[in-house]
């Protein structure tokens, strides 16, 4: 005889011994046995057979992956998935339960997965190669890249010393820049450089030396070498036309270019974060990638809300190496050592990851129709049109 009883919305059937009405079911099938943990505020519940199958589980405070036969449970940051095929988040509160078949259930209701699933995106970039010009360590080891808001121009920095402004439409460099090699014995590997938003002047430092340079961005001529003050520079950043930022061992400094250049704010320590802002505007937001690995979205006024988006751990990724809002605010591409990831912000959700080298630095274009990689080690430049990263 059996009765039945019901446990967070579903039915379960238990055996009774000892029933005396009808006749005594024979139970010949493995007993299914319910497991159950809290992880983030949400209950999880597991149905596995222990007799007869592998059943391994293990669970943080907010994550946590169950081995049942060949199937794989997995739950990142609010996130579950299922053999690889993520469905919508469960809230704080609610039951998640992955039964021996059926969908999953989310307070005893079936759900379907979510629209964003992490797949290999088919969208071959661009190549913008270049010929090396001087004997370097890493001649094709470019550090950054960096778009003007007008005038849709890209200036690069590459391992055999030379800051390059390319004509994107062409696919041609149409400005070469060789700032004064180091003097610490790395020859020409390090430089870094940044474009000012008409597009106008470029700014350029090496990672392992003080001086700043400016320069032409049209006839490659250079303006001023700015020495002061002491520190390596390890990033530039034109905040205006008339601003530039500059990060020196850790500490970050603001130079007036309209003024006595040689002069310059400190605005505070710079944090070992990984950050890009997405463009002003109601619900803007800051990324933020730590060294852990960690990636976070915050709302960008003070108490707003933080996200906590789930990093997965494929081939050699290691943490965010490159960050970058697309110009409308809605997709953030994250570089890695694996390649490039494209998040939907809304959602948090990884949609899409496109297998590269290793890449250094990731940036828009003003008018949002380019995307840009600098790579390690790489042969060229890459560059994806935005229009074929979105989702389809």
């Amino acid at each position: 005889m059996a009765r039945t009883r019901r446990l967070s919305s579903v039915v379960f059937v238990v055996a009774l011994a000892g029933c005396s009405r009808g006749p005594e079911p024979t139970d010949t099938g493995p007993r299914v046995v319910l497991a159950a943990d809290t992880v983030a505020g949400v209950r999880v519940e597991v149905e596995h057979r222990p007799d007869s199958e592998r059943y391994e589980r293990k669970w943080e405070p907010d994550a946590g992956v169950v081995l049942r036969g060949a199937d794989r449970f997995e739950f990142h940051h609010g996130i579950p998935l299922v053999n690889g095929t993520t469905f919508p988040s469960p809230a704080v509160g609610d039951t998640l339960r992955w039964n021996l078949s059926g969908p999953l259930l989310v307070n005893g209701q079936p759900v379907e997965p979510h629209r964003f699933q992490p797949r290999p995106l088919d969208a071959p970039p661009t190549e913008l190669k270049w010929d090396i010009k001087h004997p370097s360590d890493a001649p094709r080891d470019s550090l950054s890249a960096d778009w003007s808001r007008t005038g849709r121009v890209l200036v690069t920095a590459h391992g055999d010393g030379v800051v390059r402004v390319w004509d994107v439409d062409k696919r041609l460099v149409r400005t070469e820049i060789a700032p004064p090699a180091p003097t610490d014995g790395r020859k020409r590997w390090g430089f870094k450089a940044a474009v000012s938003p008409d597009g106008k002047t470029v700014a350029a430092a090496n990672v392992q030396a003080s001086a700043v340079t400016l320069w032409e961005a049209d006839s490659g001529k250079l303006i001023t070498t700015l020495a002061e003050p002491a520190g390596k520079v390890t990033a530039l950043r034109f905040t205006s036309d008339r601003e530039l930022s500059e990060e020196r061992d850790g500490v970050i400094y603001s130079r007036d270019l309209t003024g006595d250049r040689s002069k310059v704010t400190r605005l505070g320590a710079a944090g070992s974060d990984l950050r890009a802002s997405a463009p002003a505007g109601p619900g803007s937001r800051l990324a933020v990638a730590d060294e852990a690995g960690g990636l976070t979205l915050r709302d960008a006024t003070n108490g707003g809300r933080t996200q906590q988006l789930w990093w997965r751990s494929v081939g050699r990724a290691g943490p965010a190496t490159a960050l970058a809002f697309f110009a409308d605010g809605k997709t953030l591409a994250v570089g890695a050592a694996d390649g490039l990831r494209l998040y939907d912000v809304e959602s948090g959700r990884e949609r899409g990851w496109i297998h590269t080298l290793s890449i250094r630095s990731l940036a828009v274009s003003g008018d949002g129709a380019f995307l840009a990689a600098a790579m390690e080690h790489g042969p060229a430049v890459l560059l994806w049109r935005a229009a074929d990263l979105q989702p389809r």
